[in-house]
Parts: structure tokens; C-alpha cells; sequence
């Protein structure tokens, strides 16, 4: 039964250390052919991008964003 809430743990320990314990690490699962890493502010621009685009956001199962850049970075820094 732990295999299948063990992300339970990790998400009380982290809430736990605080958020510089989660931010840490950067690169979270190299391949060949991609690094899957955790978000940076550097990435704003072309997340706001994919978010306003219709087609792009329905692969986030979402709507297009409506916000302006500036309310969608002010968001997008808070989750960070």
C-alpha cells in the first residue's frame, strides 16, 4: 500500500523543509534525448505562450489563459 501513496510522504516532508528543500534540485529526470526539470522563471515566456495558444493548452487539458503577462508572471512566480 506505500508503493501507491508514498507521494504522500514526499509532499508532507516538503511542506515540511519548505520550498528552497523542493527547489534544489533542477534537473529531475535525464534521458537520450530530453532532461525533464522542474519550472524556472526563465520559462515564463514560453509556458505563457503554450497557455494562450488553444490547441497547445487543451494537451494541459485546460482553457487558454486570459490573463495579461504581467497577472499570468505574477502567478507563475508564486507557484515557482
Amino acid at each position: 500500500m506505500d508503493r501507491f501513496f508514498g507521494w504522500r510522504k514526499r509532499r508532507e516532508k516538503w511542506s515540511r523543509e519548505g520550498k528552497q528543500a523542493m527547489t534544489q534540485a533542477t534537473e529531475v529526470i535525464p534521458g537520450k534525448l530530453v532532461r525533464l526539470r522542474t519550472k524556472q522563471i526563465e520559462d515564463a515566456a514560453a509556458d505563457y505562450a503554450w497557455r494562450r495558444d488553444a490547441e497547445l493548452s487543451s494537451f494541459d487539458a485546460v482553457s487558454p489563459t486570459t490573463l495579461s503577462f504581467e497577472e499570468f508572471l505574477r502567478d507563475y512566480r508564486y507557484e515557482l
